[in-house]
């Protein structure tokens, strides 16, 4: 017997309001590692920390900044282990994720 498995509007949960959403850290975090693996030379091969190592939420108008490691391949196929730093901001109207800005040291 095969089974198959449609999977619609992956991302954020549908049965959380914007408020929820806002204040939702996890949901912060899946948001920043997607602008984290646009900048690798290897998405594919990324292993981040299950949280980040620092959060510091502004509540008040949705920003999260967030600290964390992400282990990748660089361009000679090596494992490389690096810390990035970013601050994402939701738009409870709009109901998308902004990255104001993302650093790797």
């Amino acid at each position: 017997m095969v089974s198959m498995f449609l999977f619609i509007g992956c991302g954020e949960d549908k049965t959380k309001s914007p408020e929820e959403i806002c204040h939702d850290r996890g949901i912060a975090y899946n948001e920043l590692k997607k602008h984290v693996k646009d900048r690798l030379k290897a998405p594919s091969t990324a292993i981040f920390d299950d949280k980040p190592s620092s959060w510091n939420p502004k509540s008040e108008n949705c920003e999260h900044r967030l600290g964390a490691f992400v282990e990748s391949q660089n361009s000679f196929g090596g494992m490389v282990k690096t810390f990035f730093m970013g601050e994402i901001i939701y738009d409870m109207e709009d109901k998308v994720w902004r990255l104001e800005y993302l650093r790797f040291n």
